[in-house]
């Protein structure tokens, strides 16, 4: 169900399998919220299961027999995805806990998933510094379009028209710079989370 599952033994299996929970959860619930802490992988039993982003958007789609909720196995961090049941669900939740405890008396294949993870952080840090990119051109174009508008002159009887429209530009405009600052605070936050794996 789990790449990183294709090298455990039989003995291992047993062992994490011995902690595993069934979850029976409604529609529309969540399974886990993003920035939740990481404390279980999941399998699908029965069910329809998605993955949304932080603003709902459906992003992936899981039936029976999918594992999911893997991301971050060893470095615990906190989620960056909800999981959110479609219809009923019996799902198997295997404790991190138990997976790393299995792990530390096989360091070959501790080694090998350590390997993975940060392939795999590392992949996903590239599109957070593209984005973090257009962002900070987007502010440079936000703060020139607002001078722009702040200048342009017009005749006397239009300017308390002008001023009005001003005043709303640069209202929307505010919305949007501080939508775009915590969107750039969150990719720096993710970048620095990455970092430190990297080179830990």
């Amino acid at each position: 169900k789990f790449h990183f599952a294709r090298s455990f033994d039989d003995s291992m299996l047993t062992e994490i399998c011995s902690h595993v929970k069934v979850l029976t959860l409604a529609p529309n619930e969540y399974i886990y919220h993003n920035m939740d802490e990481f404390e279980y992988v999941f399998v699908i039993i029965s069910g329809t299961v998605e993955l949304r982003d932080s603003v709902g958007i459906a992003l992936r789609t899981l039936r029976q027999g999918e594992g999911f909720g893997e991301e971050g196995l060893l470095s615990g961090n906190r989620r960056t995805l909800n999981a959110v049941c479609v219809d009923y669900c019996d799902i198997y939740a295997v404790p991190r806990i138990a997976i790393l405890q299995s792990l530390e008396r096989k360091p070959k294949i501790l080694a090998q998933l350590r390997r993975s993870e940060f392939l795999y952080l590392w992949r996903k840090a590239i599109p957070i510094a593209t984005a973090k990119a257009r962002l900070l051109k987007i502010s440079r174009m936000l703060l020139g379009s607002a001078n722009i508008h702040l200048n342009t002159k017009t005749t006397k009887g239009g300017e308390d028209i002008a001023q009005q429209i001003r005043e709303g530009l640069l209202r929307r405009k505010r919305k949007i710079w501080r939508d775009l600052i915590r969107q750039l605070q969150a990719a720096e936050k993710a970048l620095d989370e990455y970092e430190v794996m990297l080179t830990a």
